[in-house]
């Protein structure tokens, strides 16, 4: 298990900016632990297999969902990844669960509906694009946020064959800056 360190979403953006990446946006997506009090841990520790740039970042090898993003710049949305596949991945994210495959969107569960802020990902049907979706919540008169379903149906609209829920409620963030930096 390897722990990362822990970056505000901003911070992460104009850090990557110093570096000579040309980041003009970033989403805080990935679960992490420990989810416990102080909530103010330096480290953190993912919850499944996390690839970046050809870097094993946690070699978790607990079976979940997760976008891959392979050196050819397609992507798919797994739970599992061979080992003997990681050289050929650019990207591995984890998340927390898978809410449409092949463009069918889950029947509503009866019963109260859990709105929240919400972050997802989905992927076209041939791998080609990749959708990312943040939905402000908690919010009166602006926005009460989302369930399961409505992401997968926003995505659907949007194009995508497959999606996956990712880290939300109170984690939700996303972050633009324009060229110049503002």
């Amino acid at each position: 298990i390897i722990d990362t360190r822990r970056e505000p979403t901003e911070g992460f953006m104009r850090r990557k900016r110093t570096e000579g990446c040309n980041v003009v946006a970033a989403i805080n997506t990935a679960p992490w632990s420990p989810w416990e009090p102080p909530w103010n841990h330096k480290f953190a520790r993912l919850p499944h297999l996390a690839i970046a740039g050809g870097e094993v970042l946690s070699h978790v090898r607990k079976p979940g969902p997760m976008l891959v993003i392979w050196n050819d710049n397609t992507a798919i949305i797994t739970n599992d990844l061979a080992e003997a596949d990681f050289a050929r991945v650019a990207i591995a994210h984890p998340g927390f669960s898978i809410i449409m495959r092949g463009g069918t969107v889950p029947a509503r569960r009866p019963g109260k509906v859990s709105l929240a802020p919400r972050t997802a990902y989905g992927i076209s049907a041939d791998g080609r694009y990749l959708y990312a979706l943040v939905v402000d919540g908690r919010q009166n008169d602006w926005s009460l946020g989302a369930d399961m379903v409505d992401l997968a149906e926003m995505l659907k609209d949007a194009g995508a064959s497959d999606a996956m829920n990712m880290d939300g409620g109170g984690s939700t963030t996303l972050v633009t800056l324009g060229r110049d930096g503002k």
